[in-house]
């Protein structure tokens, strides 16, 4: 008899919404796309948080995996900052393990150099999740802003880090 694959739920919040990304331990993709949060600013974590828990009622994940904001040179927005704590306290309190890496640990998990930036990031993701090859999002020129669809590559990376951790039993 088989065991049941362990689910993993990768959450990217944006100022849009979230990208998510549902791995299973194997690297099985089994679910990506932005799930896009339309209310106005002070309600827009409490949406989110609406989301999130549909989330997991629909995949049951076993492990939540977050960005570490804390641990990065890079700043998050402060409601982005605060919706992260709120996913990981929600989390914790519903029995789930949550594991936090920082976009330097993402970027050194999937062979990056240091400031490897988002596309790179991006490329990466779609070279080792084939299914995701034809969402990569066109490269960003300095000029515009970041690619509705770049939140699901964040997400996929945060779940990657974590299979490449578990796997070399570093986590």
């Amino acid at each position: 008899m088989s065991k049941e694959p362990i689910r993993i739920l990768a959450i990217a919040p944006v100022p849009r919404g979230l990208g998510v990304c549902v791995l299973d331990d194997t690297g099985a993709l089994i679910r990506s796309c932005v799930r896009e949060v339309r209310e106005k600013l002070d309600r827009k974590n409490a949406a989110a948080m609406e989301e999130l828990r549909k989330l997991i009622e629909k995949h049951l994940p076993h492990i939540i995996v977050l960005e570490n904001h804390l641990r990065s040179r890079y700043h998050k927005r402060k409601r982005i900052a605060e919706l992260l704590s709120l996913m990981e306290e929600h989390a914790r309190e519903g029995g789930l393990g949550v594991v936090k890496y920082s976009r330097e640990e993402v970027r050194e998990a999937l062979g990056l150099p240091e400031n490897g930036n988002k596309d790179e990031v991006a490329a990466k993701v779609a070279g080792r999740l084939r299914m995701l090859r034809r969402q990569v999002p066109r490269k960003k020129e300095v000029w515009d802003a970041e690619r509705y669809g770049m939140s699901i590559f964040t997400a996929a990376g945060l779940g990657l880090t974590h299979l490449s951790r578990a796997l070399s039993g570093s986590r």
